[in-house]
């Protein structure tokens, strides 16, 4: 899921949710079709619980969602924060170490 965003995984999930459910609802219009019911009438919808979320219904979605975070937006945003971020290098997540206000370290001690 490299490249996925939180809310890429959560779209992930719920397509891998949907498999279940697209398979109960293909197994009933099958039912219909077979016992020649109308597919209108909700009276012939057999009740039944979906089955449990499998990896392949992971393998389907990863097929139909696509990440939306590409790795050129990646580069547009490390470099901006080369140049405008407050952190800057590798690691956008820096030890602000002596860079506080007054001088001092983060713990107040130097």
């Amino acid at each position: 899921t490299e490249g996925f965003s939180g809310s890429d995984l959560q779209v992930l999930l719920q397509e891998a949710a949907m498999g279940p459910v697209r398979d109960a609802r293909a197994a009933v219009s099958l039912r219909r079709s077979r016992s020649g019911l109308s597919s209108g009438k909700p009276s012939s919808m057999v009740a039944g619980s979906p089955r449990d979320i499998c990896l392949r219904d992971f393998e389907a979605a990863l097929v139909r969602v696509r990440p939306s975070f590409m790795a050129e937006q990646e580069a547009l945003h490390r470099n901006f924060n080369e140049e405008y971020g407050t952190c800057r290098g590798d690691d956008a997540m820096c030890d602000l170490g002596d860079d506080s206000e007054d001088g001092s370290d983060v713990d107040g001690e130097g």
